[in-house]
């Protein structure tokens, strides 16, 4: 779930480990990223009940066409935009066709966040890489260099 207080966990760890490990450019391209986010959280969305990991690995895709979705364990409250960073994995034309079928609350900066989502994962891959999460610095960095 992205909110306040893991927000700050991501800044402060952004901090302590990859401060002094990126580019200036890289370190620019997540300044401008954090004040795009906390921009975010402070906005009014609605919150509701979320799939929390919608990937293509719990997506069935049967005749070209959506049958079913898969792994319901991490449900919560959040934002809906959450269930599209996924989907940011697929070509703009697919997720604007899934945005345009999606029938849950919608508002003009719903994409945009779940792009914000998106991104925020190459950054919570790179730090967890230094506390023990599965993972490498190295394939962080990668999503890092394509998702931004």
């Amino acid at each position: 779930m992205w909110n306040k207080k893991n927000f700050a966990v991501l800044e402060d760890e952004i901090s302590k480990y990859l401060s002094t490990r990126l580019t200036k450019g890289d370190i620019e391209k997540i300044k401008k990223f954090m004040k795009e986010s906390s921009d975010m959280l402070d906005s009014d969305y609605s919150r509701v009940l979320v799939h929390q990991d919608i990937y293509d690995r719990n997506i069935i895709i049967s005749d070209n066409k959506l049958a079913g979705i898969i792994d319901f364990n991490q449900p919560s409250i959040a934002d809906p935009a959450q269930d599209f960073e996924g989907l940011c994995e697929f070509e703009t034309d697919f997720v604007n066709g899934v945005y345009e079928q999606y029938n849950g609350p919608k508002d003009d900066n719903f994409l945009n966040r779940s792009y914000l989502y998106y991104q925020r994962m190459a950054l919570w891959n790179m730090v967890g890489s230094f506390d023990g999460y599965t993972g490498s610095y190295d394939e962080g960095y990668k999503m890092f260099r394509e998702r931004f």
